[in-house]
């Protein structure tokens, strides 16, 4: 008992022989078996007591050879489903019970097994030449394919319920990595996987072939977690007495949020610990941006815990409505537009998809700003959001960064990211800015209060507000210092890192890789430089070389405002020695070109210094491994117009990377009841996962009952919005009519100017002709501008403008 199921801590699936039914008996100390005997073995006792010690686990009945009917009477009752191997179907003399088309379902095919040739080995060396011409027939092998790859088609594209390939196939390697060879002593069981044949065009192969014949697992690979109620339910009351000095029963919602998150965090601390320890030992990649736009934590958490009722349920033990309470939680501007938002969906995926992906970010303790519309107009006043209920301050981690003279203190705070379905946990870490000394007692004592606090308020401004106005130097200044700020710290965090788990510095690249998420972060390719010679006694041409392989781009627009060009006395005054590097980098990267034959005038172009500017795109290009766009014509774009001379230059560095978001917060977690729905629909929730899955709705595309539950739940949610305009703005809106919701920042690529000119066309011709036959609509905008961009801000207005005039027109204002 202890030995199988010890095996099944290691494998999915044990085969067992058929000896279970009858076997050569030997007496014990003879050297031969000659004078042994057939014996009844144990047959179904054994697989009775299987069972009640183990449960329903996965064997497979090993049915190879000759086959009593005794043994095969045994096999349809365990219920086990028998073996079937490829290279055994292609008899040429007669028809071979292994044949694909004579299969019965419950079964399991193999291409071949570890006593076998490989499939290719078999067809080159050791199968019969009439046999194999008649596989290569029947399969319709070639060497386009790969004969290997022909058998693995034949097996999944057979109607066998499992389908088995050895490794061997998958590499389409010969007759010399056969495992063993029976009856047979010396030089069996001893080849063994190279890990560099596993390539990601090798699995991007066996998942589309798994995927086309419907090889994937059945049922759902989501992994369901269980929580201890009472702990949660005790955890929460300890914690609200604590820190609020109250039982939970008389906390209010925001307090019940924080002592709940406390709570959920004492449950997922070990997975978040394991996962963490796990990629110390792997390969990581490191998602740099300045931007975070993650939403609220508690529900979109619950949601990938799989706990959202559990944790409801607890609450109505409390009669707390779940729904308030996530209402209590501010909502964390990190983020402004898409570039945030992407940022957020990738990490969900990292997680989600078990990747060893770890985001760095700033912990802007303002965020964006709070906007108001009064009048029409957009105003902004400051938004505070405090805390998630999730961050974990770990000052043990801070570190120190050094602006020309100035020393400021940067402390990390730990963001989990819950992957969906499944126990890795991976962390945002956001830096918040902190002065050394925050509190100068003399000046104070002087009465010099102001100056006394003076310090401290200059640092934390690094960290208060995500992009603070930059249309004078100070602004600028301000913006420089948030970016190197996030660069320095991120940086020595992860060379710490690296010394605490690898021996050597110089194999940095193994075993990290870091995304620069647009131009802001760029700053990173020098501070490692400097961070590498300066403190790590690193030559800098072997430094350069390694910030060559660890650094990749992303580019998220055409818009020259984003290809961020700085001031060449600013970056000198406030970052002298990067400012050295950059040098340095952009005369070795000239000096390359120039030795290629360039011209002056063709060098020019590429040019990191120029202009009186340092061009942080043209610095990204050149030292990035990869650049790339987010979405196909994106990237055509880049290529044919506005990087053409860089992808001239560098062909191999640009790639495209189409943007998505994640299903778990925009379908599952915004749409509860149509993700309900098509969980139904679909059979089993995967598909949250895995968005191809969708496609099998398509079966439903002319069933009426269907579509019209899907259009009941879609006037449902518009009633629920209806119900939340009325109760924040006080407008009712009708849920019948066609809701048209522009969600964007506002900038004029953005196009909301355009938006608003159809809204005014649409007014006009409804003055013009009021029975114009137009559906009923409702125009929703949700977008902020920049407080320094006077014409984002004119269109807003222009917005409210067109609001007043047609909620003042008796003609309009209900069409």
């Amino acid at each position: 008992r202890e030995a199988l199921a010890k095996k099944y801590c290691c494998f999915n699936l044990k085969r067992l022989p058929s000896q279970f039914e009858s076997f050569w008996e030997v007496p014990y100390g003879d050297e031969t078996a000659q004078h042994g005997k057939w014996a009844k073995g144990p047959k179904m006792r054994l697989f009775t007591a299987i069972k009640k010690a183990l449960g329903d686990i996965e064997i497979i009945a090993e049915d190879l050879g000759y086959i009593t009917d005794e043994t095969k009477e045994l096999v349809r009752e365990t219920g086990y489903p028998g073996m079937k191997v490829l290279e055994f179907a292609f008899d040429s003399r007669e028809i071979s019970d292994y044949i694909p088309y004579g299969y019965d379902h419950h079964c399991v095919v193999y291409t071949g097994t570890h006593d076998n040739d490989t499939a290719t080995g078999w067809i080159e060396t050791s199968g019969v030449k009439e046999d194999v011409e008649l596989a290569k027939d029947y399969l319709q092998l070639n060497l386009a394919e790969g004969y290997s790859w022909g058998f693995i088609r034949g097996a999944f594209s057979s109607t066998a319920d499992v389908a088995i390939t050895q490794m061997q196939d998958v590499l389409g390697l010969g007759s010399k990595a056969r495992m063993n060879i029976p009856s047979t002593l010396g030089g069996n069981w001893t080849w063994r996987v190279n890990p560099d044949l596993l390539t990601t065009e090798l699995a991007e192969k066996l998942y589309a072939i798994t995927k086309l014949y419907g090889r994937r697992k059945k049922g759902s690979s989501i992994t369901k977690r269980r929580l201890d109620k009472k702990a949660v339910l005790a955890s929460m009351a300890t914690y609200a007495k604590v820190k609020y000095g109250r039982s939970i029963e008389h906390a209010d919602y925001k307090e019940i949020l924080n002592c709940l998150g406390l709570a959920l965090l004492e449950q997922i601390q070990d997975d978040i610990d394991k996962t963490s320890e796990l990629y110390d030992k792997t390969k990581r990649a490191y998602y740099f941006s300045a931007e975070y736009l993650m939403g609220r934590a508690l529900g979109n958490n619950l949601i990938s815990l799989g706990l959202y009722d559990e944790v409801k349920e607890i609450l109505e033990q409390l009669d707390i409505d779940i729904n308030k309470v996530e209402d209590a939680e501010d909502d964390a501007t990190l983020g402004n537009g898409g570039l945030g938002r992407l940022a957020a969906c990738f990490m969900d995926s990292g997680a989600s998809c078990n990747l060893p992906l770890m985001g760095y970010g700033i912990r802007y303790s303002n965020g964006l700003f709070r906007q108001i519309i009064r009048d029409g107009a957009q105003y902004e006043v400051a938004d505070n959001w405090g805390s998630d209920p999730f961050s974990i301050r770990k000052d043990y981690l801070a570190v120190d960064i050094e602006f020309n003279g100035e020393t400021i203190k940067a402390v990390p705070y730990d963001m989990p990211i819950i992957g969906y379905g499944t126990y890795n946990i991976n962390t945002l870490r956001l830096w918040k800015s902190e002065p050394i000394v925050s509190f100068n007692f003399t000046l104070f004592n002087a009465q010099r209060y102001d100056d006394s606090v003076r310090e401290k308020c200059r640092a934390e401004d690094i960290s208060r507000v995500l992009y603070p106005n930059d249309s004078n130097w100070e602004g600028k200044r301000l913006r420089l210092k948030q970016q190197y700020f996030l660069a320095s710290a991120s940086l020595q965090d992860i060379i710490r890192s690296h010394k605490n788990n690898h021996s050597d510095m110089r194999d940095f690249d193994k075993w990290h890789v870091i995304q620069l998420n647009d131009t802001h972060p760029t700053i990173s390719i020098p501070e490692f430089i400097r961070l590498l010679v300066d403190q790590e006694g690193i030559e800098f041409d072997v430094a350069l070389g390694l910030a060559r392989k660890v650094f990749a781009y992303t580019n998220h627009t055409i818009l020259q405002e984003a290809l961020e060009k700085w001031d060449i006395n600013l970056l000198r005054d406030l970052l002298p020695r990067i400012f050295e590097i950059i040098q340095t980098i952009d005369h070795v990267c000239m000096g390359a070109l120039s030795n290629k034959n360039y011209s002056d005038y063709q060098i020019h172009s590429y040019r990191i210094l120029k202009d009186n500017k340092v061009h942080m795109a043209n610095l990204a290009i050149h030292i990035g491994f990869a650049v790339n766009g987010v979405a196909a014509l994106h990237t055509k774009i880049l290529k044919e117009t506005e990087f053409a001379n860089w992808y001239h230059l560098y062909p191999q560095k640009f790639q495209n990377k189409t943007n998505g978001i994640t299903p778990r917060r925009w379908i599952r977690y915004a749409n509860p009841e149509l993700s309900k729905y098509i969980t139904k629909l679909l059979g089993n929730p995967d598909w949250i996962k895995d968005l191809s899955l969708l496609k099998g709705l398509e079966a439903y595309l002319e069933d009426d009952i269907v579509l019209d539950k899907i259009m009941k739940i879609k006037h449902h949610n518009k009633k629920v919005l209806a119900a939340y305009v009325l109760e924040h703005e006080g407008i009712t809106v009708d849920p019948d009519a066609i809701f048209d919701i522009q969600v964007k920042r506002l900038h004029e690529y953005k196009r909301q100017f355009l938006n608003a000119l159809y809204i005014l066309d649409l007014y006009f011709r409804l003055k013009d002709d009021p029975e114009l036959d137009i559906p009923k609509i409702t125009f929703f905008f949700g977008a902020k501008a920049f407080p320094g961009y006077a014409r984002a801000k004119g269109i807003v207005r222009f917005i409210g403008e067109i609001s007043k005039l047609v909620a003042n027109d008796p003609v309009v204002k209900d069409r």
